[in-house]
């Protein structure tokens, strides 16, 4: 993995060495994609992610910005795994993209506003590998999987969750009772 400097950030005052790796390595990694030089844009993406898996794991304090970095790492890297016809590679980095989220939402209790992101990027994520997925069976590539089904299962109960939570908030108004 390579060491990345803070003056290698193309966004003015970031401090977070793992952030500015990643963008550093995403941008090299688009303008190899730009330049159809897929081997290196799937290396640079894939380093991009080791770099925002390493602080998920421990290494460092999480914000949304760096769980909001893992899946577009993640999901850049499949993408780009899809071009060199490399589909396990493809569909191992769309689930890694949700698997390891629930993971670390499952391990950590973190407080409100990092759930709701966790969640929130979950449910991104399971939705891009559910349209993967949905896009290779209707190329007559497989058809469609129990991983598929799994998640717009989990998508549907999620959303049924939140319908319901919303029914319920307290911050609803509520009609005023004659006393």
């Amino acid at each position: 993995m390579p060491r990345c400097g803070l003056n290698d950030s193309a966004i003015e005052g970031a401090t977070d060495e793992a952030l500015v790796c990643w963008e550093r390595l995403t941008l090299q990694a688009d303008a190899a994609y730009q330049k159809k030089l897929l081997k290196p844009a799937f290396d640079y993406f894939l380093q991009s992610q080791t770099v925002i898996a390493d602080r998920l794991n421990g290494r460092g304090k999480v914000s949304a910005e760096h769980i909001r970095c893992f899946v577009l790492a993640c999901q850049n890297t499949a993408f780009v795994a899809q071009k060199l016809h490399r589909r396990h590679l493809c569909e191992y980095y769309y689930r890694q993209s949700y698997r390891r989220l629930e993971a670390f939402l499952e391990s950590d209790a973190r407080g409100l506003r990092l759930r709701q992101v966790l969640c929130f990027e979950i449910n991104l994520a399971q939705r891009k590998y559910a349209e993967y997925l949905y896009r290779r069976d209707r190329n007559g590539e497989t058809s469609l999987s129990k991983e598929f089904h799994r998640i717009v299962r989990r998508m549907f109960q999620s959303r049924w969750r939140e319908s319901s939570a919303a029914a319920n908030n307290s911050w609803i108004p509520q009609a005023k009772q004659s006393g």
